[in-house]
């Protein structure tokens, strides 16, 4: 079948983000040390794993979190041999799968334009190329959210019963690697709810959609209900962390943590191991976020959905105070990455507005976004040459 020389124009395009960002990834994947979190928690979860009779474990539950991104990381080290590229491997993969699927989510919704820019904005943000080569829960869970994205966006423009379906069943999912997820699904109800869509609710396959989400977490919620004497992390002790209402602006580091870090301002954080995106890129997202939210326009029901994604997720850890009485198994009460899926959405959104953007202004974001790919690509390679931590030094 013939294709359009515009098409092939944006097939290349992609395949050089994703080229230049698995390439970036590799290298780090190879050359950094573990981190703490890798080395302590998920690759002895992972080698832990046997299929072996006498000696069978299927964990289900590692100290913090749902065990499935230990499978995937024993999956790699199986593949490719137990050492860095091995257990990073699968990870790395579904790095490059997550911008793929939100080229294409963004593409389909706002064109070949915002569908660049929504790929670039997660392909060299540092925090997601951190993520991608970290042997741990963040990029598989994130992989995941971003198909159920997908899948519900499919729902939203087309009203196929099959991709609510798949969007539940991907929830489910990206909760089975981190439990933040379940916050998509009262955002996904809300969107229903509050859109042309809610005549759903008087169909069978919203209440068919909760059942699957319930039915792949039902290995998760079974230990839940009957590991009480085990020293692991429970969901319950995750809900302790809650302490009321209150004003947490801890996480807005997620975006702003390198403009304290330049400009010598004292900030909380726990998660040193773990890089930010520089200024411009924080200053990108936040400011078209933003300029979205002022410009909400109630017939288009995919932007109304990653606004509302954004700012319930955001602002239910900001309005919230954090627990007093937490186990101490726990180890910390909050954590500014724990936002970490804003940037979904957000990065959708920063496609969309840049792709809008008049002339003038579309050219100055080209320069800062140029710089901002710039600075993160330095950071990497001196961070990959630098060595364990290195990240804090920059």
């Amino acid at each position: 079948m013939d294709r359009s020389p515009q098409r092939v124009r944006n097939e290349l395009v992609l395949l050089l983000i994703l080229s230049v960002a698995f390439l970036v990834r590799l290298y780090l994947a190879a050359a950094l040390p573990y981190t703490g979190v890798e080395k302590n928690e998920y690759i002895p979860l992972a080698e832990s794993i046997s299929l072996r009779g006498e000696n069978l474990h299927l964990p289900v539950r590692g100290p913090h979190h749902p065990a499935l991104p230990a499978y995937l990381i024993r999956a790699g080290g199986s593949l490719l041999g137990n050492h860095p590229a091995g257990f990073r491997f699968f990870g790395l993969a579904a790095g490059i799968l997550m911008i793929g699927i939100a080229y294409r989510l963004s593409f389909r919704w706002a064109g070949p334009v915002a569908a660049r820019w929504t790929a670039v904005l997660l392909a060299f943000n540092e925090y997601h190329i951190g993520v991608s080569v970290m042997s741990a829960d963040i990029i598989y869970y994130y992989a995941f959210a971003m198909l159920a994205f997908y899948f519900f966006c499919r729902f939203l423009q087309e009203e196929a019963p099959g991709y609510l379906l798949a969007s539940s069943a991907m929830i489910g999912l990206s909760y089975l690697c981190r439990e933040i997820s379940l916050l998509l699904i009262p955002v996904f109800a809300a969107c229903l709810l509050s859109s042309a869509h809610r005549r759903w609710f008087r169909r069978k396959e919203p209440y068919l959609a909760l059942f699957l989400f319930l039915l792949v977490i039902a290995p998760d919620l079974y230990w839940n209900f009957t590991a009480k004497a085990d020293p692991r992390v429970r969901l319950a002790d995750q809900l302790s962390r809650i302490g009321g209402i209150g004003f947490t602006p801890d996480y807005l580091l997620f975006y702003a943590r390198d403009v304290f870090r330049k400009f010598g301002w004292r900030y909380l954080d726990g998660y040193a191991e773990f890089p930010t995106m520089n200024m411009v890129f924080g200053a990108i997202l936040a400011g078209c976020v933003l300029r979205e939210t002022a410009r909400l326009r109630k017939e288009d029901p995919v932007r109304n959905l990653m606004l509302l994604a954004f700012w319930t997720i955001l602002l239910f850890f900001l309005l919230i105070r954090p627990g007093r009485n937490i186990p101490q198994r726990l180890g910390d009460r909050q954590g500014w990455l724990w936002v970490d899926l804003t940037l979904l959405p957000a990065s959708l959104l920063a496609g969309s507005c840049i792709e809008r953007l008049g002339t003038r202004w579309r050219v100055l974001s080209y320069v800062a976004m140029g710089a901002g790919i710039l600075y993160a690509v330095a950071r990497v390679l001196n961070a990959g040459a630098a060595g364990p931590f290195a990240w804090e030094n920059f």
